[in-house]
């Protein structure tokens, strides 16, 4: 059940600490009704307005994501979650120092297979037409144990490998980029997607995860290795 819309001025009023680094919108914790939320605010409705759906359908479906509260004009709020995103999880096992240890294995492994589970369970719930769009490992969290997605405001409806292939562009891109293992991850994470949803698109993976690399080089400053290597995953494929 969704709540009357709150006044958008009284959260900002009553924020907590300081805003989330976003580059397209404004996003803080603040503090409505005694609970502790996350309020969302855009510069397009139709947009939040877009995000508030897509997060009401992934509730109601049990997929996990911030529960969706409430609705103002171009802004949205949900429930807050502890937890840290995907990307701070890997980077803890990546960026440590000494060869990476059984129990940090094992963290890989469940994460990817989180991943690959979540993803299928969206695609199935939006019965295969709608991504969910900048698919990075900082729109995940790992909360509770489970694996949570967050931000979707680049939902839209197109060929569903695309997020496949921009989760594996950004594993792969993280720092140290392009290593074995990582290759390795993006091919049980592939596997694990393709098995629940009864696909088989290695080929059109390679070319999603190329086009990925090309898009999120814009915004890198190493962006030149990240379009050098989607030439080579274009020509010999990504598991070759």
């Amino acid at each position: 059940m969704v709540r009357p819309n709150p006044k958008l001025e009284e959260l900002r009023g009553n924020m907590l600490g300081t805003e989330f680094k976003s580059r397209k919108n404004r996003v803080f914790r603040a503090t409505d009704q005694g609970m502790t939320v996350v309020v969302k605010e855009f510069s397009d409705s139709e947009v939040a307005s877009k995000e508030f759906s897509v997060l009401m359908r992934c509730s109601a479906g049990s997929l996990p994501v911030p529960r969706p509260l409430s609705t103002h004009t171009r802004a949205i709020v949900m429930e807050s979650l502890s937890g840290e995103t995907v990307a701070e999880a890997l980077d803890s096992v990546w960026l440590g120092t000494g060869p990476i240890s059984a129990d940090e294995r094992a963290k890989l492994l469940d994460i990817v297979d989180g991943l690959g589970e979540w993803l299928a369970r969206y695609h199935a719930l939006f019965e295969f037409r709608m991504t969910r769009g900048d698919a990075i490992m900082k729109n995940f969290l790992v909360s509770d144990g489970r694996i949570v997605g967050i931000d979707f405001e680049e939902a839209s409806e197109e060929d569903v490998i695309r997020d496949l292939g921009e989760m594996c562009s950004s594993i792969l891109s993280m720092h140290p980029m392009f290593t074995g293992d990582k290759l390795a991850l993006c091919r049980r994470l592939s596997e694990r997607y393709f098995e629940l949803t009864g696909a088989e698109r290695a080929a059109d993976l390679s070319a999603a995860t190329a086009k990925a690399l090309r898009h999120y080089a814009n915004y890198r400053t190493d962006g030149g290795e990240l379009v050098a290597r989607a030439a080579v995953i274009e020509s010999d494929g990504l598991f070759s």
